[in-house]
């Protein structure tokens, strides 16, 4: 979810505006940001060890299911949304994307194209 798609979706931003990479913010601050799903998680550790770890696959272009142990000592999971527009009768297509006759601003893509409509 991008807060800003609203704008986007009224005409008064523009896709490029509220989509940029977020590594580069992440670092700053001293985080180290992984564009990847988290394939397990371990907070009791290994048989071995108790440092807690995470297996993920990576979504990042060019290094797509790659997959890493990561420790750490706390971590967020920010899962986001799954869109089903199937699950209401008319605001899907059948296809499980937006039907004929709806707009949504849950994706940039989707907010252009409401600003177009």
């Amino acid at each position: 979810w991008i807060p800003s798609n609203i704008w986007v979706g009224v005409g008064q931003m523009t896709k490029k505006d509220v989509v940029f990479p977020l590594a580069p913010v992440y670092e700053k601050a001293g985080i180290d940001y992984k564009q990847a799903k988290a394939v397990s998680i371990h907070p009791n550790g290994k048989a071995d060890s108790d440092q807690s770890y995470i297996t993920i696959e990576s979504t990042k272009e060019g290094e797509q299911g790659q997959t890493e142990e990561l420790t750490y000592d706390y971590l967020v999971n920010a899962t986001g949304p799954k869109l089903n527009f199937d699950a209401t009768e008319g605001l899907g297509n059948g296809k499980g994307e937006l039907g004929k006759n709806t707009v949504s601003v849950c994706t940039a893509d989707h907010a252009v194209h409401a600003n177009l409509e």
